[in-house]
């Protein structure tokens, strides 16, 4: 059977979630499922359930234009991009902080990747060089990026089966494709990032 409701006339709960210790391509890893229940407002539709991995939650309440409301016994568990993220959020806020830019030169300036945060990263050459592998360049882009964006760009750049690598590899920048590592993200002088420098 077909359950369908609008979802301009509907409510969403999320009641109830399953962490499995495998993920349904095999793959080790943990996977949760949420199971919300869709809750019409004509009360001649009948309610029902969804089933969905809790890291496809997010782009669900974006489709669905409003908020999906989680009951208080319900932990949702980060996805790999979250976590990566923070990490990512971590790592830059150590680095140093680059001074070329003042905050008023950028103050009308939105980050290129979700055009709603100002940039607050510059990618310059930061990190040591080694024989033994390829270097990292100097990037002469100006600051467009955000770290949540930046962080996104360089998560989707690396060996997607392989997580363990990701913070000791290389990424391009994604405008003139120079190559950087983390230690090259550096926060932007007045940022957040850098006040926790």
């Amino acid at each position: 059977m077909v359950y369908v409701s609008k979802k301009s006339e509907s409510s969403f709960l999320v009641y109830s979630s399953d962490n499995h210790n495998s993920t349904p391509d095999g793959t080790p890893g943990s996977i949760q499922f949420i199971n919300i229940q869709v809750i019409p407002i004509r009360s001649r539709i009948k309610w029902f359930f969804v089933r969905i991995r809790s890291e496809d939650f997010k782009t669900l309440e974006e489709h669905i234009g409003h908020p999906i409301q989680i009951a208080d016994n319900v932990k949702l568990q980060r996805s790999r991009t979250e976590r990566f993220i923070e990490v990512f959020r971590d790592q830059v806020s150590q680095n140093p902080v680059y001074r070329g830019y003042s905050s008023a030169e950028l103050a009308e300036d939105v980050c290129a990747g979700c055009l709603v945060n100002p940039p607050d990263v510059k990618l310059t050459k930061c990190c040591e060089d080694s024989n033994d592998i390829v270097n990292c360049t100097s990037c002469q882009c100006r600051p467009m990026w955000c770290v949540d964006c930046m962080a996104k760009w360089y998560e989707s750049r690396q060996p997607q089966n392989d997580t363990t690598i990701w913070l000791s590899s290389k990424c391009t920048c994604p405008l003139c494709r120079q190559l950087f590592c983390i230690l090259d993200v550096c926060p932007l002088e007045n940022s957040d990032l850098a006040k926790t420098n």
